[in-house]
C-alpha cells in the first residue's frame, strides 16, 4: 500500500510472504576438505524455509527512511560437528528453529556541489537466532551497524571520479559470530566525442577484504 502526502512525501506498508529453496551446493552430499582436519559438506535432509515480512517505509524527495521485521522459519545456517574418534570438523548447512529480524534502514543523497555529489546508506540489524544443537535448545541474539557510501565527482574535460566503500561492524549471522570487515574503492573514467569511454578501477585500497567466523555450539 502506498499514500502520497503533500511535500514530495510518500507512505509506503507491504506484507510478503516467501519460500526460500536451499542451493543444490547446500544439498549436494559431495565433500570438499578445506585442509586435513575440516570438511565441508551438503545436506540433503535440508528444508525450505519461509519468510514472513512486514515493512513500513518514508520517503521525503530524496531521502527513504525504513524499518522491517522479518520471521523466518526454518531458515538456514552453517553447523559445526568434530568427530569424537577421527577428530575431523565437518561444516554443512542445517535448519534452525527460526531467526528473526528487525531492520532499520535510512538512505541519504546529498548534493555538495554541482560537481560532487554522494549516496549513503546506514543500516543497522537486530537479529534473534532459536535452534537446537544435538538436542539442546540454542539461542543467539545479534546487533549489526552497516554502512555503503559513494562520492561522485565530475571534472573538467569529461573525466569523473567515483569512491565506493562499505563497513560492517561485528554482527551475526545464523549460529555464527563474524569480525568487523570493509572495502574502499576508486575508479576514473575518461569520456570521449564519439560516445566511447576508457575507465581505470582500483579495487580494496586498504588491503585484502578478510574477515574471521566463530562459533559457539553450546
Amino acid at each position: 500500500f502506498s499514500q502520497q502526502l503533500p511535500a514530495h512525501q510518500r507512505l509506503n506498508f507491504s506484507y510478503s510472504r516467501r519460500i526460500n529453496r536451499p542451493s543444490i551446493n547446500d544439498l549436494a552430499p559431495f565433500t570438499v576438505f578445506w585442509d586435513p582436519s575440516t570438511l565441508v559438506t551438503g545436506n540433503p535432509a535440508l528444508q525450505p524455509s519461509i519468510s514472513k515480512t512486514t515493512e513500513i517505509s518514508y520517503l521525503v524527495k530524496n531521502l527513504m527512511f525504513k524499518a522491517s521485521y522479518t520471521h523466518v522459519a526454518h531458515a538456514f545456517s552453517s553447523f559445526q560437528q568434530v568427530d569424537a574418534t577421527t577428530g575431523k570438523e565437518v561444516i554443512t548447512v542445517g535448519n534452525t528453529r527460526y531467526m528473526r529480524y528487525l531492520t532499520l534502514t535510512a538512505s541519504v543523497p546529498v548534493t555538495i556541489t554541482p560537481w560532487w555529489s554522494m549516496q549513503n546508506t546506514f543500516t543497522s540489524d537486530l537479529e534473534w537466532v532459536a535452534t537446537d544443537y544435538n538436542g539442546v535448545p540454542l539461542s543467539r541474539r545479534g546487533v549489526d551497524l552497516n554502512f555503503n557510501g559513494s562520492e561522485d565527482f565530475t571534472l573538467p574535460h569529461d573525466y569523473s571520479i567515483e569512491l565506493n566503500g562499505f563497513y560492517y561492524s561485528p554482527g551475526l549471522d545464523g549460529v555464527t559470530r563474524y569480525s568487523s570487515y570493509g572495502m574502499l574503492s576508486v575508479g576514473g573514467t575518461k569520456k570521449f566525442k564519439d560516445k566511447s569511454s576508457i575507465g581505470l578501477s582500483v579495487a580494496s585500497l586498504l588491503g585484502s577484504l578478510s574477515y574471521w567466523e566463530k562459533s559457539r555450539l553450546e
